[in-house]
């Protein structure tokens, strides 16, 4: 363990916080990922919350920490019921929220960390520092919209480079608007065409 340290730059001093923190990525991640998904039935009974429910399950399912998250496969669909009974932007507006303030739990995981995830084999992480640093406002607007690149690294190279954390949520949610509007705006599109040919 003590070679492996050395290679992020981590003297003895120290080791003990950097071993913290790996715990605590590790315990965040795979805990959020198992309870939700093992125990993905009890997000049923948000569906009487209304918004407040999407908004809660949008927060669990954006709180893991570089794993997948195929919880989400039930929250957007739940969000695209609840918009076909009430109102599609406020749906979208809520659930934009909790995933924004669920993208957080990486921004102060990486706050506690800038020089373990400064390893520079960590691609991902090194290019989002790279553009959060460069592009600021826009890196995180369209990081956050886009579906490819993995957000959860610039959450975390975003707390690492101690950009605000109420810009990093703003700018966030800016971004998560338009994508959640596509899903969950076209989900309900597409579930109202269905409904309208089987009925």
């Amino acid at each position: 363990m003590d070679m492996e340290l050395k290679k992020f730059g981590i003297e003895k001093k120290g080791r003990k916080k950097y071993l913290k923190v790996i715990f605590l990525i590790i315990l965040v991640s795979v805990g959020s990922f198992f309870l939700l998904n093992k125990f993905s039935f009890a997000l049923e009974g948000l569906k009487q919350y209304g918004y407040l429910g999407v908004f809660l399950s949008a927060l669990a399912a954006n709180a893991t920490i570089v794993l997948p998250a195929p919880f989400m496969s039930f929250t957007i669909p739940f969000a695209i019921s609840l918009a076909s009974q009430t109102n599609l932007i406020v749906v979208v507006l809520s659930y934009a929220l909790g995933a924004s303030l669920g993208e957080g739990v990486g921004y102060l995981i990486g706050r506690g960390g800038k020089r373990l995830l400064n390893d520079r084999k960590n691609g991902l992480y090194q290019r989002a520092e790279k553009w959060v640093k460069k592009h600021g406002n826009w890196a995180i607007i369209i990081l956050s919209f886009q579906p490819i690149f993995p957000f959860d690294f610039v959450g975390l190279a975003a707390g690492a480079i101690k950009y605000p954390w109420w810009k990093f949520l703003l700018f966030c949610f800016i971004g998560r608007i338009p994508k959640y509007l596509i899903l969950i705006g076209g989900g309900f599109e597409i579930w109202k065409f269905f409904s309208d040919i089987f009925s």
